[in-house]
């Protein structure tokens, strides 16, 4: 009651009450939660960055193109889009980062870079959805209708990843 008596005189509750210490502590905290989440994703950007250079100078991608190169020749697609698709299969922050390298260097356009991504995203959201959807949806709803609900939320996610490709494809 308080509050809103508060807020219906001035519409701003928030400048009449101060409690000390708690922008310093915000701040604190803030600084340290995004101090913590840069170093990880600065080491897992900066390792993959050294692997994908590594592996280009020694010529494993080349290889891997050439194993590729009949896949994407069907589907008349440059053979980078499998494998930014594999790389994403292994590591979809390695893939991120590959897709960002492929821009820069201009070797696939953003349409590519998508379809790349949505291919991969198809290959490995089968082993995603019972990794981290099937056990939450049957701890929630039990294992019937939380295997049901998985599958049908699967379904429906590879059903749109093949429109996605299709439709960027013909764009």
């Amino acid at each position: 009651m308080f509050y809103l008596k508060r807020l219906s005189k001035n519409g701003n509750i928030e400048k009449d009450i101060v409690v000390e210490g708690y922008k310093k502590k915000s701040i604190k905290t803030s600084l340290y939660s995004t101090l913590k989440f840069s170093k990880r994703l600065v080491l897992v950007m900066y390792t993959t960055m050294f692997l994908v250079i590594l592996l280009s100078k020694l010529g494993v991608f080349q290889y891997l193109n050439s194993l590729i190169m009949p896949v994407t020749k069907t589907f008349n697609l440059n053979p980078n889009i499998g494998l930014l698709a594999l790389t994403e299969v292994i590591n979809v922050y390695g893939a991120v980062v590959m897709a960002g390298g492929f821009l820069r260097e201009g070797i696939l356009n953003p349409k590519e870079v998508l379809i790349g991504l949505t291919i991969g995203n198809i290959i490995t959201f089968s082993s995603r959805y019972v990794k981290h959807s099937l056990p939450l949806h049957i701890t929630l709803f039990g294992p019937k209708l939380g295997t049901k609900i998985v599958m049908i939320n699967g379904a429906i996610t590879l059903l749109l990843d093949i429109f996605i490709i299709g439709f960027l494809i013909l764009m």
